[in-house]
């Protein structure tokens, strides 16, 4: 895809300042104690092997996912006990998801380990995550008690910021991280539906993504038109399984069609897309790095294949924080 990339702050000042002036910021109760425990300068990895239930996006058909206690200083991922590497190196474009290998939809799973500096080893038997009814807290909540330190962060950021802009106006900057090991998203986003403009500016914490990670993906135009044809009848339709009213959002221009209200702001406008993209989708590609990212990254107008392009691209220039 082409791109830009700037280094000049002139530059990055200029995106930066025509930026939606209304930020929407988290709620002080937006957090989930249950992950209150976990230290923000550990990896952890779990104590046994957990497994998870659910239905592969593409296929429709019943799945397990084992997590098992990490075999490196990293992650695998894999098909029925052939597990390689989650990195740059093997990872793939997607639009619309990440890939490694035969493997697609981790994208959620990644940005959890992000957020709580989860290494593990994940072995599916079948070629892609499930998109669960309660989002990616389903694997959170499952993993929580069996949880323990393996190692000290490496936490890695970027040596200057730097801007990668795209030639569809998109835009991802990323700034070095301050001393404090943290890992904001400046996330905004433009949609000609009943979503419109919203930004968000989120320090990702264990506490908090815990809340998010039950944000669940959006769907829109002729995703939502396709549900509301089939309404629940989705059972005999592969490919369509996840046009599914508990485990998709479906928006169409004049709503939100079924958005969680635990996602509704002080004004009943609902945030639950916009928790999605800034604590799931948009932080994932991140973790893929050698090292625990920390930094501040803005981003708008960008999908999965252009976030992962920018995270290969600071890959060359990064350094080791202590």
């Amino acid at each position: 895809m082409k791109h830009s990339i700037t280094t000049n702050m002139a530059e990055i000042s200029r995106l930066k300042g025509a930026r939606h002036p209304d930020i929407f910021r988290l709620p002080d109760h937006w957090r989930n104690e249950l992950y209150e425990n976990i230290e923000p300068n550990k990896d952890y990895t779990v104590k046994k092997i957990i497994s998870v239930g659910g239905r592969s996006v593409f296929w429709n058909r019943p799945m397990i996912i084992d997590i098992l206690p990490a075999s490196s200083n990293g992650i695998k991922i894999g098909i029925n006990n052939d597990l390689h590497p989650a990195d740059l190196k093997t990872v793939g474009n997607s639009k619309s998801s990440l890939k490694t290998g035969n493997v697609r939809v981790y994208e959620h799973t990644w940005a959890m380990a992000l957020a709580t500096g989860l290494k593990a080893d994940f072995d599916l038997t079948e070629d892609s995550f499930p998109n669960f009814n309660g989002g990616i807290y389903e694997i959170l909540s499952e993993i929580h008690p069996h949880l323990k330190v393996v190692w000290d962060s490496k936490f890695i950021t970027v040596q200057e910021p730097i801007g990668i802009i795209f030639d569809n106006w998109g835009y991802i900057i990323i700034e070095p991280d301050d001393g404090q090991h943290k890992v904001i998203m400046d996330h905004q986003f433009s949609h000609k539906n009943a979503l419109g403009i919203q930004r968000t500016i989120i320090n990702i914490t264990p506490t908090n993504f815990a809340f998010l990670s039950s944000a669940r993906p959006p769907a829109y135009g002729i995703r939502t038109i396709a549900a509301k044809a089939l309404c629940n009848n989705l059972n005999g339709f592969p490919l369509l399984w996840w046009l599914n009213k508990n485990n998709i959002v479906f928006v169409d221009s004049k709503k939100i069609i079924n958005g969680n209200p635990k996602f509704n702001d002080s004004k009943w406008v609902n945030r639950e897309i916009l928790m999605h993209e800034a604590a799931q989708d948009k932080p994932a590609p991140f973790k893929l790095l050698d090292g625990r990212f920390v930094g501040k990254v803005t981003t708008y107008r960008t999908n999965h294949a252009m976030d992962l392009e920018a995270v290969k691209i600071i890959s060359k220039n990064l350094e080791y924080e202590k």
